[in-house]
């Protein structure tokens, strides 16, 4: 029986959907691989093979059709457009030029003489197709920015002939930082002109004749774009700063007469426009460099003794009022919080300023009770808690006598 019901279960046909469907098979998407590569053959084939005789009046005028870039598909390889009117050929992600293919574009930028009179005919071709087709502006500002990043990777020549390039169409880069800063914020700018290396080079945008601080000044100024103005006097003053260190580390090394130190710096600080505040902080990082710390302790206490006794007097004609000795202060509080190996030896050095009238009672005293940064904050108020101590004492007793 039970097999029966078995065989009856296993027999029994299941029913049939009352509508049959028909699995339609999906069409396959046509999806074109983005490829530099064939977009370049294909501007060598258009622009450049059929052109044997290397006209560049010819070359102009082909490349300006509209069928010509519809051919290229410009709006989808705009990047690569670009490098090969400028650079010649493609370039690889980080700067490189891919070498897959030895040929180079002879009219783009970097294939012209290095002279003024061939690279300006070079930049006026892609001048004259972005004025007949605006829609490239945009296109060729992205790719300039984006080219600026790798001009350190350039070869000399090339970056001369960028540079010239630039100075031949200045008012064509002025409008490539102002969409730059329409799509991004100065900080923005401000570090990619540093990774770059284009902030020191903004000079180098003007033609020769030119490149003076008033010209720079002026023009980004009359453009609207102040902010590479104040970049620049950033970068100027960097510079002005690193080159005054080097002397001053020099003059210490040297030993020179406390004197020569003092005049060097009241020179450089007339000709920067240098605070004291400014001033004493060079002073300081340049004599800290110069000091042969060792590695003993030992060696630690004596250098400090030794240098600081005896260059500290350099300081005294910078430290004229109490923001410059308060700044000073700071400035101490932070190198020997920083170097755990200096630490101790804080209100010794702050010891020594006082003696040579560097650094006044009011000032220290200013600094330990309400002055002081939170750097270090506990170890030396309390090892400077005595020497503070003593110095309020001073006070009443002056105080009193009045």
């Amino acid at each position: 029986m039970s097999n029966t019901i078995s065989n009856q279960t296993t027999d029994k046909k299941k029913p049939a959907l009352a509508t049959q469907f028909k699995v339609k098979q999906r069409k396959r998407e046509n999806v074109t691989k983005f490829d530099p590569q064939t977009f370049r053959d294909n501007f060598f084939e258009l622009l450049i093979d059929e052109n044997r005789e290397l006209d560049l009046e010819k070359y102009s005028n082909t490349l300006e059709l509209p069928v010509t870039l519809e051919k290229l598909e410009i709006k989808r390889y705009s990047d690569s457009f670009f490098e090969v009117l400028i650079v010649g050929a493609l370039l690889a992600p980080g700067g490189t030029v891919v070498d897959d293919d030895k040929r180079r574009n002879p009219f783009s930028i970097f294939s012209g003489e290095n002279s003024r009179e061939d690279i300006r005919s070079r930049v006026e071709v892609i001048n004259k197709v972005v004025r007949r087709h605006k829609y490239l502006q945009v296109k060729l500002d992205d790719s300039l920015i984006h080219l600026l990043q790798y001009i350190n990777k350039l070869n000399p020549e090339d970056r001369t002939r960028f540079a010239t390039a630039c100075a031949v169409a200045l008012d064509f880069v002025t409008s490539v930082f102002r969409s730059y800063l329409e799509e991004s914020n100065y900080d923005s700018l401000d570090q990619n002109l540093k990774k770059s290396g284009i902030g020191a080079k903004l000079m180098e945008f003007f033609p020769p004749t030119k490149r003076t601080e008033k010209n720079l000044i002026d023009h980004f100024e009359a453009e609207g774009l102040k902010v590479l103005v104040t970049h620049h006097k950033k970068l100027q003053e960097g510079r002005s700063i690193e080159v005054a260190k080097d002397k001053l580390k020099e003059m210490f090394l040297e030993e020179v007469k406390l004197s020569e130190v003092v005049n060097y710096a009241k020179q450089q600080a007339s000709a920067n426009s240098w605070s004291e505040v400014s001033v004493v902080s060079i002073l300081w990082d340049s004599l800290i460099s110069a000091i042969d710390w060792g590695t003993k302790q030992e060696q630690i206490e004596v250098g400090i003794n030794k240098s600081i006794n005896y260059w500290g007097k350099i300081f005294l004609p910078f430290c004229t009022v109490p923001k410059t000795e308060i700044s000073f202060l700071l400035k101490l509080q932070a190198f020997f919080y920083e170097d755990a190996r200096f630490m101790k030896y804080f209100v010794k050095v702050l010891q020594i300023f006082y003696k040579l009238d560097v650094l006044s009672d009011s000032a220290i005293i200013y600094w330990h009770d309400k002055g002081h940064s939170q750097a270090g904050k506990t170890v030396f108020l309390k090892q400077t808690e005595a020497f503070v101590s003593w110095l309020k004492t001073l006070d009443d007793e002056e105080s009193e006598e009045d």
